[in-house]
């Protein structure tokens, strides 16, 4: 037998073969989202929310050890670096939003991701945008860096990356709350979008 047959499409398992395969409707998806603001920007809401869920547990956790609890009572004082992960990575996707919305016009027929994006460094990022940053900002923005390098592989990508400060605080998150705010606030509104 050459395939199952689902509705007039044929069928590997249970998936239809459209999805094994790069079509030109997948191609047109594809710029169409790395072009679209709002995309990034469903992204970047997706982490924000698991970043601000999996910090609640870490404050409560961390207040827990702090008055006395069990470490092993306490496993969210484990989640630091993510919560700050998570929300480099929500950051990243507001401003390479803007970054869309500014180049909309050139990415609408493109096939890969464009250089000016492929950095998940978000200081560079922050100031492709247009985002300013004080040197408080500067300095947590280099911190959510390293850790999607830390989160990536076992080991940082030279011997110097070893050499990390202390990576999470509480403070952190009011500091992230504020600058996501800000970051958010320049990312165009779907009636406000450059028009291609």
């Amino acid at each position: 037998m050459d395939g199952l047959q689902l509705a007039g499409e044929r069928v590997i398992g249970s998936l239809p073969v459209k999805y094994f395969f790069w079509t030109k409707a997948g191609e047109a998806l594809f710029a169409t989202q790395l072009a679209d603001p709002q995309a990034w920007v469903g992204r970047a809401r997706m982490l924000r929310t698991s970043a601000i869920g999996l910090g609640e547990l870490w404050r409560r956790d961390s207040e827990r050890l702090t008055s006395g609890g069990r470490f092993c009572d306490c496993p969210y004082v484990l989640s630091c670096l993510t919560v700050l992960m998570l929300n480099g990575i929500a950051l990243e996707s507001l401003a390479k939003a803007i970054i869309a919305d500014k180049n909309r016009a050139t990415w609408g027929d493109i096939w890969k991701l464009p250089n000016l994006i492929k950095s998940h460094k978000l200081i560079s990022l922050l100031l492709k945008a247009g985002v300013s940053l004080s040197d408080e900002e500067r300095e947590l923005a280099k911190r959510m860096t390293d850790l999607y390098e830390l989160a990536r592989y076992p080991v940082p990508q030279t011997p110097a990356g070893m050499r990390f400060g202390v990576p999470a605080r509480l403070e952190d998150l009011e500091v992230i709350s504020a600058m996501y705010a800000r970051v958010e606030a320049l990312v165009p509104r779907p009636g406000d979008i450059q028009a291609t």
